[in-house]
């Protein structure tokens, strides 16, 4: 996934917010990746996000989508996932599920 003290070969830059999470926080973990991603130091990002309320954590997403270019610029190699409750399996959550929230 990272190759250490290297900034080539990285696969994948990850970010985990609790489902809770403010706005702002699920916003500066975006740019992150963003950043991550179009330096070309990593192949793709992921937000994981964990618990909390479906709706609530897609409006915040769909929101933050809408204000800033780059987000939906980069939605193809910017991935989502959602880890609803322990003992379960993390979920992919589609762009046009995001976008139709």
């Amino acid at each position: 996934m990272h190759s250490a003290g290297n900034m080539e070969r990285n696969l994948l830059a990850v970010e985990v917010k609790p489902g809770t999470a403010k706005s702002r926080g699920i916003e500066k973990d975006i740019e992150t990746l963003i950043s991550c991603l179009g330096q070309g130091a990593y192949e793709y990002g992921m937000l994981l996000i964990y618990g909390g309320r479906r709706p609530e954590w897609l409006g915040k997403l769909k929101l933050l989508a809408g204000q800033n270019a780059e987000f939906l610029a980069f939605r193809n190699k910017l991935l989502v996932y959602w880890h609803e409750v322990a003992g379960v399996s993390a979920s992919a959550v589609t762009w046009e599920e995001i976008l139709g929230a």
